[in-house]
């Protein structure tokens, strides 16, 4: 698996071997986490409604990169055994 971190709003990222994006990491303080919206195991499905599943490291690096103002997320929960998705948004 390859992780990465999207710094600024303090959560890493890691593609899991069949083309998932997955939550692997919430930094304590950051935006994240304040706000408890995202938890480790969530599997993002878009951002700014852009499919993430397959997408390299460097791709998805460059997306949440040349984000502008809000962020918006579509996840699939990890505490659920058929979750329904949903999307949050973050503003910077």
């Amino acid at each position: 698996m390859n992780d990465f971190t999207f710094a600024v709003q303090g959560i890493t990222l890691k593609l899991a071997e069949d083309g998932r994006c997955i939550v692997a990491r919430i930094m304590h303080g950051g935006m994240i986490h304040r706000q408890a919206t995202l938890h480790v195991g969530d599997e993002i499905k878009e951002i700014n409604g852009t499919p993430v599943a397959n997408q390299t490291v460097a791709q998805l690096q460059r997306m949440l990169r040349e984000a502008r103002g809000s962020v918006t997320f579509k996840i699939v929960p990890s505490y659920r055994s058929a979750p329904p998705p949903c999307e949050i948004t973050l503003f910077t």
